[in-house]
């Protein structure tokens, strides 16, 4: 009998989300990037799909923008990035699990410009997981700028996708 009730108290708790799951893994989806760019503010810039590479790493893919086809490829000052689609390429990868709330160490391409401009990157599951804090930096943590990305539902996603 002791042991039913352990089971069926086990189960309730695993069924409360933000206790069962690691905020971490929250992280895998989709999420919309919004501007803090001045005049810009608040507008969406790209849909990123968030997975889990081979390694178990975070990486991370646009699979739609505002302002490109799903046919675009990116022109880039650097060769190594010239011609790539800008749907579709991790332009996001090797963040590594860090603690039970983020995931560090990895890098994102600034797709912004024809720079492509490489910046350190780490992400942190926010607000119960409808949001994430991206942070790019050159170097250290300390030198960069968060933008706020919020999460979005499959049926969102397809319908941008869609467009």
């Amino acid at each position: 009998m002791r042991r039913t009730i352990l089971v069926l108290v086990l189960a309730a708790v695993a069924l409360i989300p933000g206790l069962s799951a690691d905020a971490a893994a929250q992280a895998v989806g989709y999420w919309k990037s919004i501007s803090d760019v001045k005049g810009e503010e608040g507008k969406v810039t790209a849909l990123w799909k968030l997975s889990l590479d081979g390694q178990g790493q975070l990486q991370g893919t646009i699979v739609w923008t505002p302002k490109s086809g799903p046919d675009a490829k990116y022109e880039s000052k650097k060769p190594e990035y010239n011609g790539l689609a800008v749907r579709g390429t991790f332009w996001m990868k090797g963040l590594k699990k860090a603690g039970s709330d983020g995931w560090n160490g990895g890098t994102i391409v600034d797709i912004g410009n024809d720079k492509a401009d490489v910046y350190g990157c780490e992400i942190k599951v926010i607000e119960g997981g409808k949001k994430l804090a991206m942070r790019g930096y050159i170097g250290i943590a300390l030198i960069g700028r968060t933008q706020t990305w919020v999460a979005a539902t499959e049926a969102e996603a397809q319908k941008l996708i869609a467009n």
